[in-house]
């Protein structure tokens, strides 16, 4: 029973939204886990709940919108019967239309089987009823000496290939024209295909130039960046050498170093500046 509650979720949504999913879509045209047919799994679910009796419990649907909102309908004695799907669906928007109805059983009724029951005729509405119904229809119920079946209508044949499209030509003298006419105007595209062919591989040519002039950029200046890197993961010396042109000597050398002063001032290499304090 726990598959029930997938399934009249996906039913809620085929119910009221047929027209994004049918026509269904073939089956070789999407993958499966399994090798076999989903609409015809779906048939036989809908033959083996179609052949089940009625419920052992009684359910009643209402709209949402003539129900009282309470546990209990004091009207009639039914309790108001809440699937944990339904309410946590709730405000999911796609299936918004499927809880517009409602179920009531008696207030003696077993919860659990009466949520079982409510599930499988909820599944049983749409695969037995409504798949038959729809336009164009998914299933068909089939007459057989076992019973009644239903049976997927769903076209699940396999693309044609090529060589089975291909066209049949004849000998006769009017096929003989066609024929000559057919294969001209093939000699055209062709032409026209190797035209754009080499259109394409003039582009594709100055494309890969292009590509290779900025290949050796790149490489280039990863080169530069790994010398850059190398130096400095090094030890690097630096020596620096500071040559002034103009000197500005502190006043405690004219105390002590007068002579050194005096051979900077004859030093032809240096312009010795001497700032005057005062009046003058």
């Amino acid at each position: 029973m726990s598959c029930l509650v997938g399934l009249g979720a996906w039913c809620d949504w085929l119910l009221y939204h047929s027209a994004v999913w049918n026509p269904p879509t073939p089956a070789h045209e999407y993958c499966r886990a399994s090798g076999g047919d989903t609409w015809e799994s779906v048939g036989e679910l809908a033959t083996i709940l179609q052949g089940l009796g009625p419920p052992d419990v009684p359910l009643t649907e209402m709209a949402s919108s003539s129900s009282s909102g309470g546990g209990v309908d004091a009207g009639v004695g039914l309790v108001l019967l809440r699937l944990t799907e339904d309410t946590f669906l709730r405000g999911y928007e796609p299936l918004l239309p499927a809880h517009s109805v409602i179920t009531y059983t008696p207030p003696t009724a077993h919860t659990g089987r009466a949520c079982d029951w409510a599930r499988v005729e909820r599944i049983r509405t749409c695969v037995c009823q409504f798949l038959c119904g729809v336009e164009p229809a998914v299933l068909l119920l089939k007459k057989t000496e076992q019973g009644d079946v239903l049976v997927p209508v769903v076209d699940n044949s396999p693309p044609d290939s090529p060589s089975s499209a291909r066209p049949r030509l004849s000998v006769s003298g009017s096929s003989d024209v066609e024929v000559e006419s057919e294969s001209e105007s093939e000699m055209s595209e062709v032409e026209e295909e190797v035209e754009c062919e080499m259109e394409e591989d003039s582009r594709l040519a100055s494309t890969v130039r292009l590509l290779s002039r900025r290949k050796k950029a790149l490489e280039k200046k990863h080169r530069q960046q790994r010398k850059l890197q190398s130096l400095l993961e090094g030890n690097v010396t630096l020596e620096m050498e500071v040559r002034p042109r103009y000197l500005v000597p502190d006043t405690n050398c004219f105390i002590e170093h007068l002579d050194v002063v005096q051979a900077l001032v004859a030093a032809p290499s240096y312009t010795v500046m001497v700032p005057l304090v005062g009046e003058y």
